[in-house]
């Protein structure tokens, strides 16, 4: 099954073939993870039904965090993204958006997050 893979680090958008399992009618978590590169994922839907799969914890992150971001959604969306479709009974699917469409709404940036340790002062 044809999904995209959003890439920061590389600035690119690929499409891949990932495994469909018949039985559950969906692409396997550990393909998203592995593809992602994270251990949990949130989803991020478009207005077709099709969803960009993110790290979950990718705002957590210390430091430079390459990122993009997708126009009419209000936030960076931090390192790879997995771009599947979605069907009205939930299983996965090709994308509905084409690749130039998507590459059209994608914006690569990087984000900076910074920890601030509160200083405890006993006086």
């Amino acid at each position: 099954m044809k999904v995209y893979k959003i890439n920061p680090n590389e600035l690119t958008i690929t499409e891949l073939d990932a495994p469909y399992n018949e039985e559950s009618g969906c692409i396997d978590n550990k393909f998203i993870t592995e593809q992602i590169g994270c251990n949990y994922f949130d989803v991020v839907r478009l207005e077709n039904g099709d969803c960009i799969f993110v790290d979950d914890e990718g705002m957590l992150r210390e430091g430079v965090q390459p990122s993009f971001l997708l126009g009419g959604y209000e936030q960076p969306l931090i390192g790879n993204g997995l771009v599947i479709g979605s069907s009205m009974d939930g299983s996965s699917q090709s994308p509905v958006i084409s690749k130039k469409s998507l590459t059209s709404r994608i914006q690569f940036c990087a984000v900076l997050f910074e920890v601030n340790e509160e200083t405890n002062t006993n006086n």
